[in-house]
């Protein structure tokens, strides 16, 4: 089982190519949250995080500090922070949205911007998802994230990726906006993969866990069969430690015991099903491992603050 994959299956994540710039020194753009951009560009309640990919010259990002950013690099704001991009963190940003042109599906808008010194082009996007219940991935990711597109980890995969991504921006043809999403989804995978294979040894975590070889086993096994009626002693066997080994290890590095984590994802998948299709509570329920309607609803109630009924009525409507 790939956990990772299985959360972003769940939370229904995809990626959008928005705008690409052509930036002169000096230059600064001031982002606002990703909550004010996802009513710009239609995308409702998901959750965005904002996506710069510098395709030629070189930056800053202001968040919490400064990131250098070179030819290559993707950057990343898993929170939807508010932030700048910027050709030095001197430089006094402009908001990005009095920039913006009316944008078309049909081509990708060009932003220019700054004050004529040297070029710098970022090409802009978001990874979006559902405003999920239970997101372990999200929630475990720092608020700045970046790939290195020369000499890091995962470099010749993102060169690649944006050679792609802006080969397709420059000659638009059927399809092109198909494939900028799958390019930024898979851009988004190989610097979060390359972020969670470079996690220092004493790092904790949702990503640690993973890493770890008794609690990525546990994790592992519950994504795959997270119906199943498991017991901390059955998980403990089948991943090699004893029931207070395994709930002390998964505790200290996923930050709450195994067969909580276990109700926690059970009712995410549920969220989906009561989304997605017009099946019973009581089925659901079945469906994600209670034996009866009233104890899923007991659980449901517990992590999310209302019955699924309840949830289910105001989702349809919002």
């Amino acid at each position: 089982m790939d956990v990772v994959s299985d959360v972003l299956r769940a939370v229904r994540f995809s990626g959008l190519v928005i705008f690409q710039t052509e930036l002169t020194a000096p230059w600064g753009l001031a982002v606002p949250p990703a909550a004010t951009l996802a009513g710009v560009f239609g995308l409702g309640t998901r959750r965005l995080i904002p996506l710069h990919a510098v395709a030629k010259g070189r930056g800053v990002s202001v968040l919490d500090g400064v990131e250098a950013l070179a030819e290559g690099d993707v950057v990343m704001y898993p929170h939807g922070d508010a932030h700048v991009l910027a050709s030095d963190a001197t430089v006094m940003p402009t908001p990005v949205g009095g920039l913006l042109p009316p944008l078309t599906p049909e081509s990708l808008t060009v932003v220019r911007h700054g004050g004529g010194g040297a070029l710098t082009r970022v090409v802009c996007g978001f990874i979006h998802c559902d405003e999920a219940v239970f997101n372990p991935l999200a929630v475990s990711l720092p608020k700045v994230l970046c790939g290195r597109g020369n000499g890091g980890a995962g470099a010749t995969s993102l060169a690649g990726l944006l050679q792609l991504v802006l080969s397709e921006a420059a000659t638009p043809r059927a399809g092109t906006t198909t494939i900028l999403t799958r390019l930024t989804e898979l851009m988004f995978v190989e610097v979060l993969r390359t972020y969670m294979e470079a996690l220092p040894a004493e790092q904790t975590g949702w990503f640690a866990g993973l890493r770890d070889p008794f609690v990525g086993r546990a994790l592992q096994r519950l994504h795959a069969e997270p119906a199943r009626d498991w017991s901390v002693e059955e998980l403990g066997r089948a991943v090699g430690l004893s029931r207070s080994a395994l709930v002390d290890r998964f505790h200290a590095l996923v930050g709450q015991p195994p067969m909580s984590y276990l109700t926690h994802w059970r009712i995410q998948l549920a969220t989906r099903l009561l989304c997605d299709s017009h099946a019973s509570v009581a089925t659901i329920g079945e469906q994600v491992g209670y034996a009866s309607e009233a104890a899923f609803s007991r659980a449901f109630r517990r992590v999310v603050g209302k019955p699924p009924a309840a949830w289910r009525r105001e989702a349809a409507l919002g």
